[in-house]
């Protein structure tokens, strides 16, 4: 799996957040390794591992949008994440028009939300 969080004043490295919990992984890899047919590792030897190897589940303070951390996994083109960029970009400057839209003309309202 693909680290993608790493804080600079600490050498522990953050998973992708697809887990809420530790329990919860070490519940999808013994149902993964039950549908291959070989045996599973119980929960302490796992977090042995992780703790061996200075792994932690993650959840950022400041969010990441999910195209930008399957970029960095390598899980999307360039092409693709070009054109997120250019995208993004174009939504962030019309919402800047709005804005100043809205401060010139008490007429315009204008509602923004962050899903």
């Amino acid at each position: 799996m693909e680290f993608h969080y790493f804080r600079l004043s600490s050498k522990q490295q953050y998973l992708e957040p697809l887990f809420n919990s530790f329990t919860y992984l070490v519940t999808a890899f013994k149902c993964y390794c039950i549908e291959r047919g070989v045996p599973a590792a119980s929960y302490n030897p796992i977090k042995e591992i992780f703790n061996e190897l200075n792994l932690e589940i993650f959840s950022p303070k400041k969010d990441l949008c999910n195209r930008l951390c399957r970029y960095q996994a390598g899980n999307i083109s360039q092409e693709d994440y070009d054109l997120h960029i250019t995208r993004k970009e174009a939504a962030r400057n019309e919402k800047v028009k709005d804005k100043e839209r809205c401060e010139n003309d008490s007429s315009y309202r204008v509602v923004t939300l962050d899903l």
